[in-house]
């Protein structure tokens, strides 16, 4: 994917605030999901948490279009949050939680990270093909 040095830099800056409003590690963690929601007509990122609180409002200007480019955000926020693992595991937060992406009237577009000690989501990408690799390996089986 080809994503612009100001548009990493910008949403490394949201990030950083977005870890800034979660608790310290000598608090305790809460519970709580992270919601990113993008506005491709002004280009705005805002993340909130569970109770709706505003953490983070952050312009990304390469964001700023016309046209729908849901799916090339989703893309972008997952690549770039899973390129950012360490940082995104050492959130104080209960686990498991979530980075989800919403529309503006809240509702799930897309869970792009999951942070769990026991669990890992396997984006889609990594999935295509499966069920012929499946079908393939028990034909070759019943062969046998």
């Amino acid at each position: 994917m080809n994503v612009s040095a100001k548009t990493l830099k910008q949403l490394e800056d949201a990030l950083n605030r977005i870890i800034s409003q979660c608790p310290s590690k000598k608090q305790a963690p809460v519970l709580s999901d992270l919601y990113l929601m993008v506005n491709t007509e002004t280009g705005e990122l805002c993340a909130y948490d569970d109770d709706d609180r505003e953490l983070c409002r952050n312009v990304i200007t390469g964001w700023k279009r016309t046209e729908d480019i849901t799916d090339e955000v989703q893309a972008t926020l997952q690549e770039f949050l899973s390129n950012k693992r360490e940082r995104i595991e050492a959130i104080n937060l209960l686990r498991p939680f979530s980075f989800v992406l919403v529309d503006e009237d809240h509702e799930v577009v897309a869970e792009l990270y999951l942070v769990d000690d026991d669990t890992v989501l396997i984006p889609g990408d990594l999935m295509e093909g499966l069920k012929e690799d499946l079908d393939a390996f028990l034909k070759q089986l019943m062969e046998e």
